[in-house]
């Protein structure tokens, strides 16, 4: 018998667990990655956000500016009709659905606004055919020269997600 054969039937005892080790890291590795891979995405969340932020941010929406400076999250009550709400909107009109509660620190409703066909009731049913993301804002508000603070509950319908 060689020396070296006996050196090598030493090793692979000892190379064993390093192999299972190794093995079993590639089948998770492996398992991890697929399960990303293969799992449908719902950006519905995401897109409905970034719509939903538009409209508290932009000065072509409804934030309040003195003519200097915009103030992004600070609404104008004067701009918060459904002429503004197309106009901010205007490249979103097939496909999406607008829904904007504004109320005061009391929760009364003090106005809404929306440019949808669809009930906003219809966001409480489960379908495939359109997505809804909702969300309660606290922010301010500007009325006859005060700041006043209040909620916006928002809806944005996405058709055909």
């Amino acid at each position: 018998m060689k020396k070296g054969s006996v050196f090598t039937g030493m090793e692979i005892p000892l190379f064993l667990p390093k192999l299972i080790i190794i093995t079993l890291t590639v089948i998770v590795v492996i398992l991890g990655l697929s399960i990303f891979y293969f799992k449908e995405l719902d950006l519905s969340d995401v897109e409905g956000g970034a719509l939903s932020r538009r409209f508290f941010y932009s000065e072509d929406c409804m934030a309040y500016s003195d003519g200097e400076r915009v103030y992004p999250g600070i609404i104008d009550l004067q701009k918060f009709n459904q002429e503004r709400l197309k106009r901010c909107y205007e490249n979103y009109e097939e496909g999406y659905g607008f829904n904007f509660i504004l109320k005061n620190s009391q929760e009364t409703n003090i106005r809404e606004i929306k440019a949808t066909n669809i009930p906003i009731e219809l966001c409480d049913v489960e379908s495939k055919n359109f997505g809804c993301f909702r969300e309660k804002q606290y922010i301010l508000y500007y009325e006859n020269g005060k700041i006043n603070g209040g909620t916006v509950l928002s809806t944005v319908i996405l058709y055909g997600n």
